[in-house]
């Protein structure tokens, strides 16, 4: 608190130059305003607070109710039901619980004494946590017709079974832990299902932990991951259904920040230190006193006036570095690949492929070329994986529609667990010469860019790219911004 007291004075100076002046973030209070001006934004009509996803307490004896956990009210699903001692059913579920082992402990189960195929969802709140070590007690006892317990992570619409256990397992507990690992919010669930007409399938849970970190195992190495203070995440305080949770939201600029690496202020989602001359940096170390802003052995130096403050950090958030995805295709495709061709299993393949085609004799560039059969065809070339959260891609591209259709797009795509969602970010417009454009990308996770072309046979144009190139920073001018915001439903 003392170095943030000896930097706010010349801090705040240089932020009002840069940004109307807002008030720090510091509070809960304070969090919720910048949560419900975020909201007017992006879901008009709603109500706004601040979301600390991080505290989510999962842990849960079922002693004195369902703590974090709730039941799944969709219409046509059962309950989990809290309970002490035997279960109605005779010849299935517990008899005690596996906290205090005794008639008066409490657990909580589902009842198998219902319609066949019936199922409950017992759900947590969001989560943040993206390491985490979620540890369970289950029962399990039955007949041979016993059913299906499933822990599920919902993320992004898109759900995942980490884990699953079916059959009869005898009139014991077992204890289970499982490896959670994501970027987005998430909620888990307990999903139980009965496979039969039989009654003989109660399901039981208790002592449910939740904490962060890996669990651990001699074939698991963790890894800590840190989160941003500079980005926050609001969740809709009314009573209107679905519930929505928006991220990420960056508080104000001048918001006092740290991290492992950075002590200093918020600066459009980005913790960044106030260095020498009260220039704000990213952190890197250099012969400054950070805490006076001046050269060791140098009088203090006042403060920058507005101009020089903006083209330092205009300077610093540009700076370009060797990318992967890189490529001028004189030698090969680099990093790119064209996607695996289409087949029943994989119904969202290539058609047709990108091929390297000469250009003048002096340098090569890819091309796609119309099939031979009639219909619409599609090829796509896609990045390796990247997660740079704010960069540029560039590149040269020729689109013609001579003699037939054709369209060239850029999208992203995203994995939530096992799935791939694509989405479209750009449509370029037909050009018979060779065209620059510039598209700036601001996504949190790891992703894939793809170029996809659509075309039809009798094409006598070309669809071209060449020189592509993706830098960290912003684009310099002339740019299509892309800025991934998403609001996450109530699951």
């Amino acid at each position: 608190m003392k170095f943030l007291n000896q930097i706010m004075h010349p801090l705040f100076f240089s932020i009002f130059l840069l940004t109307s002046f807002k008030v720090c973030p510091k509070r809960v209070s304070e969090k919720d305003a910048v949560c419900v001006v975020a909201g007017r934004k992006n879901a008009p009509g709603r109500t706004w607070k601040f979301y600390d996803d991080s505290t989510a307490n999962l842990d849960c004896t079922f002693e004195a109710g369902t703590c974090g956990w709730s039941n799944d009210k969709t219409t046509g699903l059962k309950q989990w039901t809290l309970h002490k001692g035997r279960t109605p059913s005779s010849y299935t579920g517990p008899s005690v619980d596996q906290t205090l082992k005794t008639a008066k402990g409490q657990y909580i189960y589902f009842e198998a004494s219902t319609p066949t195929k019936a199922k409950a969802v017992l759900s947590s709140p969001f989560i943040k946590i993206r390491q985490g070590c979620l540890e369970f007690s289950y029962h399990m006892w039955g007949d041979n017709k016993m059913g299906q317990l499933k822990v599920v992570k919902f993320t992004g619409g898109v759900s995942t079974v980490l884990w699953r256990m079916s059959g009869n397992k005898g009139n014991r507990w077992y204890r289970h832990k499982i490896n959670v690992q994501n970027y987005s919010p998430y909620k888990l669930s307990f999903l139980a299902k009965k496979k039969g007409a039989g009654y003989k399938s109660d399901i039981a849970l208790d002592d449910i932990t939740f904490r962060s970190g890996l669990c651990s195992s001699s074939s698991t190495t963790q890894k800590e991951v840190e989160e941003n203070p500079c980005k926050i995440k609001c969740i809709t305080s009314d009573k209107k259904s679905p519930t929505r949770i928006m991220f990420p939201v960056h508080v104000y600029d001048g918001t006092t920040c740290s991290t492992k690496t950075t002590t200093g202020v918020c600066y459009r989602g980005i913790c960044k230190t106030l260095g020498c001359d009260n220039i704000l940096t990213d952190g890197k170390k250099g012969n400054c006193v950070v805490s006076t802003g001046r050269r060791q052995g140098q009088t203090p130096q006042p403060v920058r006036p507005k101009s020089t403050i903006t083209r330092t950090i205009t300077r610093t958030t540009t700076t370009r570095s060797r990318s992967p995805l890189n490529c001028d295709f004189n030698r090969n495709f680099c990093h790119w690949r064209n996607l695996a061709a289409k087949s029943s299993q994989n119904i969202r393949g290539n058609d047709l492929n990108w091929l390297r085609q000469r250009e003048g004799g002096t340098g090569y560039y890819l091309r796609i070329r119309p099939s031979r059969q009639k219909g619409i065809k599609v090829g796509s070339i896609a990045s390796p994986e990247v997660k740079i959260a704010r960069a540029c891609l560039s590149f040269s591209y020729k689109l013609s529609r001579k003699g037939a259709y054709s369209r060239l797009r850029i999208k992203w795509l995203v994995r939530y667990g096992n799935a791939q969602v694509t989405r479209t970010k750009r449509y370029l417009s037909v050009t018979e010469s060779w065209k620059e454009e510039k598209i700036d990308f601001q996504i949190s996770q790891s992703y894939k860019i793809v170029f996809e072309a659509t075309l039809s046979a009798g094409l006598t144009g070309i669809i071209g790219i060449d020189n592509i190139r993706f830098d960290p920073g912003r684009c310099p001018s002339n740019k299509v911004n892309i800025k991934y915001n998403t609001i996450y439903d109530h699951l």
